[in-house]
């Protein structure tokens, strides 16, 4: 087999294929890549055969298979975990993360944080919730993503059958998008973000508008949830181009 005779034929002269032009076979296997259903999780094993082929073979697939990297469950975050700390040259590799979490673990947030440090070329990631008390590691390792151009928060875990703590406040989600300079999408989903949209120890005392909000609907965590219990959900996500 050609995945284990380093792409020689039978005569033991090397296939044409096996020394490809680098930039032509990571064309070829990108159409190999398909779209994936919002909570897979999977990787894109498709590429693992092509990474026995030769060394050249296997530099070009395995930079395909660390590209976009996903996980919800504990076990698998503390193996991508090692594996990253092992080998930063495929953290660097990797350009969008994925991550749920069945049951809101701490260890797991925790790892999720540790990986997102070590990606220090990130540019998409998506978080389907969070435990509480590992809020604040996963906070800085998200604000120092300075790569960032798009980020995606649910409370749902993997499932979405359940909701875990909120991300973030909307003034400390206001704060960290001063720190991605090529942020182009910021989606939020409903209850994600913490009520807490003010400082008020500094911001400055509102005129009595007789109750009335210059808003516009929808722009208030409290009409958020209504929107959202009322099935507009269209309304309720908060889903903004930058």
């Amino acid at each position: 087999m050609t995945g284990y005779n380093q792409g020689r034929s039978i005569s033991g002269r090397q296939a044409p294929f096996a020394t490809i032009c680098a930039e032509v076979l990571d064309r070829i296997l990108t159409n190999f890549e398909y779209p994936k259903l919002e909570f897979d999780y999977t990787a894109y094993d498709v590429y693992l055969p092509f990474t026995l082929v030769n060394r050249h073979w296997y530099a070009i697939a395995n930079r395909r298979l660390y590209l976009h990297v996903a996980s919800a469950n504990p076990y698998r975050a503390k193996i991508l975990l090692n594996t990253l700390r092992a080998r930063p040259d495929l953290a660097g590799m990797v350009r969008s993360i994925k991550f749920g979490t069945p049951r809101f673990d701490r260890e797991e947030t925790e790892n999720h944080a540790a990986i997102i440090w070590l990606c220090r070329n990130l540019v998409a990631l998506k978080l389907f919730g969070l435990n509480g008390f590992a809020r604040a590691p996963l906070l800085e390792a998200v604000r120092n993503a300075h790569t960032l151009r798009s980020i995606y928060i649910s409370r749902a875990s993997t499932y979405g059958d359940v909701q875990g703590d909120t991300f973030c406040s909307g003034l400390e989600l206001l704060r960290m998008m001063h720190m991605w300079p090529g942020i182009e999408e910021v989606v939020i989903y409903p209850f994600a973000l913490s009520a807490e949209f003010h400082d008020d120890s500094t911001a400055a005392p509102e005129p009595d508008s007789g109750g009335e909000s210059d808003d516009e609907p929808g722009s208030t965590h409290g009409e958020w949830k209504r929107h959202y219990l009322e099935g507009d959900k269209t309304r309720a996500c908060g889903k903004v181009p930058i």
